[in-house]
């Protein structure tokens, strides 16, 4: 939901819809009149110097085949397609850093998106048009596109990838990391970082974890550990290389 401050200008409900889903234009168009009558109580619409404050919907489809209904449905919803909309601007702005960061998201080719990953990552980091601060921001969120894939793989199709502390996310991570391992000693601040870094990801740990990482040992196994941690895209994920020796 968008307000603008002029409250000559309407307010906006933006719905985004990356799946088939029969009810989407549905819940949109009611969401939008429920809007309006909060916006414009009934005391005031008996008025008849009352202007109301007007609410418009806007549904974004990854593309035209999840559109549910044509325009003659629910003629008040403005429908646009990402996929769409990102090849014109590909078309009309190279090197437009939304084509990059956005790719990912419309393309349901795996293997298109991986082999571009490089290239798109790359564009991202380098985009004269982002500070530093929106380049990390914009970098990270690219990432999570293939969080699915281990630490590894990533790496393979971003050979760029940075260290994970040079990265924003990783730099806070360490952080509230270093919070908890402070003043323990090596191994004991690096066990303590390895916890950080896994509840600030996935919230409170399952009973044994702390167990199970207490038997690991060694400057080079915990800081292996420590950046898998930071890295992986699951507890399950971090669990299978600490039961590795």
């Amino acid at each position: 939901m968008i307000v603008p401050e002029d409250s000559a200008q309407p307010c906006q409900i933006w719905e985004f819809q990356f799946y088939f889903d029969h009810s989407v234009l549905i819940r949109t168009d009611l969401a939008r009149l429920l809007e309006w009558r909060r916006l414009n109580p009934t005391r005031d619409c008996r008025r008849r110097d009352y202007v109301p404050r007007e609410v418009t919907a806007v549904v974004v489809f990854s593309d035209r085949s999840l559109e549910a209904a044509g325009p003659e449905a629910f003629p008040h919803i403005q429908r646009i397609f990402l996929n769409e909309r990102l090849a014109a601007l590909e078309r009309d702005l190279p090197g437009c850093p939304l084509v990059s960061l956005l790719r990912p998201m419309v393309e349901d080719r795996d293997t298109e998106v991986e082999s571009r990953a490089a290239q798109d990552y790359a564009a991202l980091r380098s985009s004269p048009e982002l500070d530093e601060e929106d380049q990390g921001c914009f970098t990270t969120l690219f990432v999570q596109r293939f969080m699915r894939r281990n630490s590894q793989d990533i790496h393979a199709m971003i050979q760029d990838l940075p260290p994970v502390e040079e990265t924003c996310a990783g730099r806070e991570l360490i952080e509230k990391g270093i919070e908890r391992g402070i003043e323990k000693g090596i191994e004991r601040g690096q066990r303590g970082a390895i916890q950080g870094f896994l509840e600030a990801r996935f919230g409170t740990l399952p009973n044994g974890v702390a167990e199970e990482l207490g038997r690991a040992s060694g400057p080079d196994r915990l800081a292996s550990l420590q950046r898998t941690a930071a890295l992986c895209a699951s507890l399950d994920e971090f669990m299978a290389a600490l039961q590795q020796e």
